[in-house]
C-alpha cells in the first residue's frame, strides 16, 4: 500500500558566500546575517534627544510657524480694511461734494437768468409770457432753496473733506483743526484767476490739501452772487435799469470761473482716492519695506500737479 500523505517541501536555504583572495571559501545561511547584524551593531540605547528633545522641538517650531502665519494674515486683513474703509469714505464725500457744487452752480445760472428775464421783460400779457414768468419765478424760489441747503450743509460737509480726503494722507500733521480755514488768509483770495490750487499755493497754504479747495470754491460762489445780486437789487429800486448782454456775459463768466476751479478739484480729488485705493498692494506686512511712505506722498503731489495742471 502506497503512502499518499504529502510531504511538505523543504525550506529553501539561501547562501551567501565569501571568498578570500587564498581560495578559502565561507557560506553564510542568509538568515542568520540579520542575527550577525545586530550583534555587530550592539544593544541599542534610548536616546532622551531623539525620542524627546526632537519631537518636542519639531512640534514648538511647527506651532511657531503656524501662530505666526496666522497673525501675519490677521494683520494684513486689519490693515486691508482700514485702507479700503478709507478710499471708500474718501469717494463717497467726492462724490457728494462734487454733485453739490454743480447743483449750486445749476442753480445760480438760472437764477441769473431769470433775473435778466424778469428785468428786462417788456409789458406784455400773452400766454406764453405768462409761461415764461412762471418758469423765471419757479427758478426763483429753487435757487434760494438750494442756497439754503449750501449754507446749512457746508459746515459738515467741509469737515467731511478734511477728514475723509485729507486726513488719510497726512495723518500725522491732521488734527480736528489741522486745516481750519481762517478769515484773514481767505480774505487775501482772488477768484479771478487762472489756477486754484496755484492761488492756494500763493497764499502759503498747501495745494494738495482739498479743504482749501472747497473753502475757496465756496467764497467765490459767493462773491460771484454778491455781485450780481448788486445789479438785482439796482433793477428792484429802478423800474428802468435793465441788465445789458455785457453785463450778463461778466456776470456768467465770473460763475463760469468757480466752475473751472470744480474741474481742478474734481481732479486733485480723483487722483487722491485712485492714491487711497492704490494703498491696497501695500497692505501686506513688510510691503512698506520697499520705500517710504513719505516718499510716496511726495511722488502723489508731483503727479497731481502735473496731471491737473490748468490749460
Amino acid at each position: 500500500m502506497t503512502d499518499t500523505t504529502d510531504t511538505p517541501p523543504s525550506e529553501p536555504r539561501v547562501y551567501v558566500q565569501f571568498e578570500r583572495e587564498k581560495g578559502d571559501q565561507y557560506s553564510i545561511l542568509s538568515r542568520d546575517l540579520e542575527t550577525i547584524g545586530a550583534q555587530l551593531r550592539g544593544k541599542s540605547r534610548f536616546s532622551i534627544f531623539n525620542s524627546i528633545i526632537l519631537p518636542v522641538l519639531v512640534t514648538l517650531v511647527t506651532l511657531a510657524s503656524t501662530s505666526l502665519f496666522q497673525f501675519i494674515s490677521w494683520q494684513n486683513s486689519i490693515l486691508l480694511q482700514g485702507v479700503t474703509g478709507e478710499a471708500t469714505a474718501a469717494s463717497k464725500t467726492y462724490d457728494k461734494a462734487a454733485s453739490e457744487i454743480e447743483k449750486r452752480y445749476y442753480a445760480t445760472y438760472l437764477f441769473q437768468v431769470a433775473v435778466k428775464s424778469i428785468a428786462n421783460r417788456k409789458t406784455a400779457d400773452t400766454q406764453l409770457s405768462q409761461y415764461d414768468v412762471a418758469l423765471q419765478k419757479r427758478r426763483f424760489d429753487e435757487f434760494y432753496k438750494q442756497l439754503a441747503s449750501w449754507n446749512q450743509n457746508y459746515n459738515q460737509l467741509l469737515n467731511d473733506i478734511s477728514y475723509d480726503i485729507d486726513r488719510p494722507i497726512f495723518k500725522y500733521r491732521w488734527t480736528e483743526t489741522a486745516y481750519q480755514v481762517k478769515r484773514e488768509i481767505m480774505n487775501k483770495i482772488r477768484c479771478d484767476i487762472h489756477s486754484l490750487p496755484d492761488e492756494i499755493e500763493t497764499n502759503s497754504l498747501d495745494r494738495l490739501v482739498l479743504t482749501y479747495h472747497f473753502a475757496v470754491i465756496n467764497k467765490c460762489f459767493a462773491m460771484a452772487l454778491s455781485h450780481f445780486s448788486e445789479m438785482k437789487d439796482e433793477v428792484l429800486s429802478n423800474k428802468d435799469r435793465i441788465i445789458s448782454s455785457e453785463e450778463f456775459e461778466k456776470a456768467d463768466n465770473e460763475l463760469d470761473g468757480v466752475r473751472s476751479m470744480l474741474n481742478e478739484f474734481r481732479c486733485y480729488a480723483l487722483t487722491r482716492i485712485h492714491f487711497l485705493t492704490a494703498r491696497k498692494d501695500r497692505t501686506i506686512v513688510f510691503a512698506n519695506w520697499i520705500g517710504r511712505e513719505d516718499d510716496r506722498i511726495n511722488q502723489h503731489r508731483e503727479d497731481t500737479t502735473k496731471k491737473c495742471k490748468a490749460n
